[in-house]
């Protein structure tokens, strides 16, 4: 996923293809390790438009949950500046809210 969003980011700035492959890695990441696209037949759709000519927008669209919930872990203190675990949406998030959200 990572070596296609840079080709088919090519042009945008660097540090908007880094933040773009990172969240798409993670999605694709947790929908495939949470949801039945991991399973046989299942899959990961990802797309890029551009809604506007100051916005892109990254959708990954999975096959839907599966009979067992990942379980939220319980990351407080210090142990959610040392997980290497359980940080990928929050790292979504942070960049999401960095670059200004539009509801869909």
């Amino acid at each position: 996923m990572r070596s296609h969003l840079h080709r088919d980011l090519a042009g945008f700035p660097a540090e908007l293809v880094d933040d773009v492959q990172l969240c798409a890695s993670e999605l694709f990441a947790n929908a495939v390790n949470h949801t039945v696209s991991g399973a046989p037949g299942g899959q990961v759709v990802r797309s890029l438009s551009l809604p506007a000519a100051d916005r892109l927008r990254l959708e990954v669209t999975d096959s839907g949950l599966t009979p067992h919930r990942p379980r939220i872990p319980d990351l407080s203190g210090t142990a959610r500046f040392t997980a290497e675990h359980h940080r990928g949406l929050l790292l979504v998030s942070a960049l999401a809210l960095d670059w200004g959200t539009a509801p869909q």
